[in-house]
């Protein structure tokens, strides 16, 4: 997004003198699609935001349970504080997810924690190798579940038929109880190969409807499917 560039001044017995090229270093921030802005895991600050949110979505909606919106992290890794951490993003994360949830039960203690499973999934966004969009390193996101504690419920929406059941044994394996993330506009027969690979684990409590399209015209089908099975 264009802006007006700051101004730069030069303080009193500066050696720099008019005419010279000099090299700027700088943060920028990287926006992905529609101009979406990646909050930094390490800045103290997000956590005094999450805190106040959390504190006024409980007194004002007193909602049944929470679901962290972790899921689909463009960019992340780069900037002074993440760095001077030295952890990986994946380190990174697994230690927010773990701030939030505590934030959550400290606030609302016995309300369901929920959390999408794509940022948590070595089958899926935090595989042990390659890149990932903007995010600093290789396999940045790998590790991330070992911050999530054992009560916070998998969204699951792997649903790829050569990596969904290695991502249900994945989580069900580290004790979490998983909801499958179904539909996502495609024919309502798809979900019922995912079906049969949930019943190979433990701890799947059910099926929602997942729509990007804003697509309804299929639920009632998509019901009846699930009650077949």
């Amino acid at each position: 997004m264009w802006h007006e560039p700051p101004v730069m001044t030069l303080p009193e017995g500066s050696r720099i003198r008019d005419g010279q090229t000099v090299s700027v270093d700088y943060y920028h921030t990287a926006m992905i699609y529609r101009k979406q802005v990646m909050c930094c895991l390490s800045e103290p600050k997000l956590y005094e935001i999450l805190q106040w949110q959390i504190e006024h979505v409980r007194r004002n909606l007193a909602p049944d349970g929470y679901f962290m919106m972790h899921d689909e992290m463009r960019v992340q890794g780069w900037d002074a504080s993440c760095v001077g951490t030295g952890l990986t993003p994946g380190e990174l994360l697994a230690d927010s997810v773990g701030k939030c949830t505590a934030i959550i039960k400290q606030q609302d203690a016995g309300k369901p924690i929920y959390v999408w499973s794509d940022m948590f999934d070595p089958h899926h966004n935090a595989a042990a190798t390659g890149r990932y969009y903007l995010v600093k390193g290789d396999g940045p996101w790998h590790g991330s579940w070992k911050g999530l504690d054992k009560d916070v419920i998998i969204v699951n929406w792997n649903s790829r038929p050569a990596s969904r059941l290695n991502s249900l044994r994945h989580f069900a394996q580290l004790g979490h109880r998983q909801i499958l993330a179904g539909y996502y506009d495609v024919p309502v027969e798809r979900i019922d190969g995912w079906l049969e690979d949930a019943r190979k684990v433990e701890g799947v409590m059910g099926v929602i409807y997942t729509t990007w399209q804003q697509r309804y015209d299929d639920l009632e089908a998509f019901s009846r499917r699930l009650g077949k099975r």
